[in-house]
Order: structure tokens, then sequence, then C-alpha cells
């Protein structure tokens, strides 16, 4: 499978961050988040592609792409964006397609709001399975643009993070989603 990745730095001196995500033909199969270097993001984006047995990729730097330029500002908490990040092709072949149903309704949830793993569950047609929500945006290959930080636990708490609950709260926080949940 042929594969781009493509990443942007924003800032600049110490405080640069790098985006990156992989693209096929088909939409972005993987984004990563903000990181202080260029090869952790390279890192991160080859570790979401290892289940593709033959990846040839392509590592290209592009300081103005737009689709990094979303995952940047959806990262900063900049909500505007998040209609424009609903419009990017995505490409699902790394998941199974009951993830993928659970990724797509995670994906229709707004700034500013939470759902639970178990109502997510019950969209997507798996009644009783919310472990299996959890389990799936732990691994979530598109997170920004999939927004996991917005599931939480019924009980009120945030539940996990692939990126650590203090990266969702601060994240949930930007949104103003915070006051309906409380941290572990």
């Amino acid at each position: 499978m042929r594969v781009q990745l493509i990443v942007s730095s924003f800032g600049s001196g110490t405080s640069a961050q790098f985006v990156g995500h992989a693209r096929t033909t088909l939409g972005v199969i993987a984004s990563a988040f903000p990181r202080p270097a260029m090869h952790q993001v390279i890192k991160d984006l080859q570790a979401k592609l290892q289940k593709i047995r033959q990846l040839d990729a392509e590592i290209l730097e592009d300081h103005f792409d737009r689709i990094n330029g979303i995952i940047y500002s959806l990262w900063r908490g900049e909500l505007k964006i998040w209609e424009y990040s609903k419009q990017i092709k995505l490409d699902f072949r790394l998941v199974t397609p009951k993830e993928k149903q659970v990724l797509l309704k995670t994906r229709e949830i707004p700034p500013g709001k939470v759902k639970t793993y178990a109502e997510i569950a019950k969209e997507a047609g798996i009644p009783r399975g919310a472990r299996f929500v959890g389990n799936t945006l732990r691994k979530n290959p598109l997170a920004p643009l999939i927004p996991c930080h917005r599931v939480v636990s019924s009980n009120g708490k945030l539940g996990g993070y692939g990126f650590g609950v203090k990266t969702k709260e601060e994240l949930l926080k930007r949104e103003g989603a915070l006051k309906k949940t409380r941290t572990q």
C-alpha cells in the first residue's frame, strides 16, 4: 500500500510543534498529535501503520499542509475548525467494520459535548459494547480527527485515553466540556 506521511511544523524555536498524518488514495489513514520533534511524529505514524504488511511510505515535509493545520487547530481547541475536519476524507482500512462504526459515531460528537462509551456502543449497534468502544478508541488511528477524547465513562469519570488522562482532561477543558465530567 502506498502511503504518504506528511509532517508540518507550527510555531518556531523551542515552542515549535510538529504535526503529521498519513494518507492514501482513499483519504487520511492515520494522524499524529503535536510533538516537539519531527522524528517523534514519524515514529507515531509508523506505529499506527504497522498493520500494513507491504507499506511503501514516502515522507514529505509540507509546512502549509491543510490537514495538518486542521489537526493542529483541533489540538489547540479551536472549535470553529471542527466543521472543516468533518469534510476530510478518511481511510478506514486499519480498522474492522465494527470498529469503523464506533469511529464514525464518535466523529459526530461536537466540541463542548461528551458521550459515554455505552451511548456510542448503542448508537453503533453494539448492545452492551461499552468495553469494545473503549478498546476501539484506545487504538484510534485518527485522533484528533476522530475526537475519542469526547467519550467518557457512564459514572462521570473521564475514563482512559491513549495520550494520557491529563491530555484528555486538557482537551475537554479547551472545548468547554469538562464541567460535565470529573477526573479519574
